[in-house]
């Protein structure tokens, strides 16, 4: 899996030389910074840098959620270890958890990191 400054993700497979899928880039045509695939292989997690989070169903190839957890740029995507939740980190100094049925815990880190 990667993510593109042109706004696309792709889906890789090391047995093909050319690349399996193409998500499209969103409307915004925003920068993909983060990319992450849950454990069974099924959802596809990318972060933007215009602060949109994007769920896509690998298998029907269709996005499944498109939601804007924090007001800078997600940096980082992470799926815990049995999908329940969906963890996304941004320059805005805050970690979002976000539970897969679309409830969202806030947690601020801030207290315990440094920031230039």
């Amino acid at each position: 899996m990667s993510g593109s400054q042109d706004g696309t993700s792709r889906l890789w497979d090391i047995r093909q030389p050319d690349c399996a899928h193409v998500i499209p880039a969103r409307p915004s045509n925003s920068a993909v910074a983060a990319v992450a695939v849950d454990g069974s292989g099924q959802l596809l997690a990318a972060g933007y840098e215009d602060a949109t989070c994007l769920l896509y169903d690998l298998r029907g190839k269709r996005v499944v959620q498109a939601y804007q957890p924090h007001s800078n740029e997600i940096r980082s995507v992470r799926f815990s270890v049995h999908s329940y939740y969906l963890l996304t980190a941004s320059y805005d100094k805050k970690v979002v958890m976000t539970s897969l049925n679309g409830k969202s815990i806030f947690v601020s880190l801030s207290k315990y990191m440094l920031f230039d």
